[in-house]
């Protein structure tokens, strides 16, 4: 186990993300102390081990650690993106129309954003979505 200057034992290091868990509490990167009980999936959920943007299929292949690769369409990509632009904030309900959404849409560029999702850019010009790990994990299962 790995322990910093301070004693606490490190738990994740993912693109500077640090937490450091001692007892049933855990410290975060800006130095608060947080329940453990109350860490949200999101925070503790692994990156995944590779990322790969297949452009000429449409598909954003993800290999999730001690997972088998999961495939993720570009159009559903597109079409479940939760962003303000897609699901009114104040109601949640969607305002999107998928009919909209072109069958041919692709990823055009992907961006880590901290350690806890990507960003994704497609060819309709769309660009202020963001998927967290917990959420792709969540329509992998969704199917």
């Amino acid at each position: 186990m790995v322990r910093l200057a301070s004693g606490f034992p490190l738990v994740r290091s993912y693109l500077g993300w640090e937490i450091w868990v001692v007892g049933s509490t855990a410290t975060g990167w800006n130095g608060r102390t947080i329940d453990k009980s109350r860490l949200s999936e999101t925070i503790m959920r692994a990156a995944p081990a590779d990322i790969k943007l297949k452009r000429a299929e449409g598909i954003l292949e993800i290999s999730w650690r001690d997972e088998p690769a999961v495939r993720y369409n570009a159009r559903r990509l597109r079409c479940e993106c939760a962003c303000a632009g897609c699901v009114d904030e104040r109601t949640g309900v969607r305002t999107l129309d998928s009919d909209s959404v072109p069958d041919n849409v692709g990823i055009t560029h992907i961006e880590l954003v901290g350690n806890y999702a990507l960003q994704l850019s497609f060819s309709d010009g769309h660009n202020t979505g963001i998927y967290s790990w917990d959420r792709l994990h969540r329509m992998q299962s969704a199917g």
